[in-house]
């Protein structure tokens, strides 16, 4: 499993705009603003590759997913108390996904 991600051209969409249109893209939802976590890099003394983290608050399901043809996603809705022992039992292990849930987490233990 993994979170809503894909690519984009910074020269043509921000970082913020491409999360947006992703999670309609793939999974039907929306979210009224999204709240930047984090940028990541992947290798930093051998590329530029970069992960935008954001958090979609409040998100609701607007439509059906519209998914590329070489897509093929299942929108799966996880309990916050679940998501850490889905990461420890490895289902949940793409590495942006794993570190943008335990930003999230940590954010929402401290706002409670």
């Amino acid at each position: 499993m993994e979170l809503p991600a894909g690519g984009f051209d910074p020269a043509t969409e921000s970082a913020e705009v491409a999360a947006m249109r992703e999670l309609k893209e793939e999974t039907g939802y929306i979210a009224p603003g999204l709240k930047k976590l984090a940028t990541l890099y992947d290798r930093p003394s051998g590329d530029t590759n970069r992960t935008h983290l954001f958090l979609a608050e409040n998100a609701v399901k607007v439509g059906e997913q519209n998914l590329d043809e070489t897509e093929e996603i299942e929108v799966v809705l996880i309990p916050q108390e679940e998501i850490l022992n889905k990461i420890y039992q490895g289902e949940i292990c793409v590495k942006g996904s794993v570190a943008a849930l335990f930003i999230g987490l940590n954010l929402s233990s401290k706002l409670l």
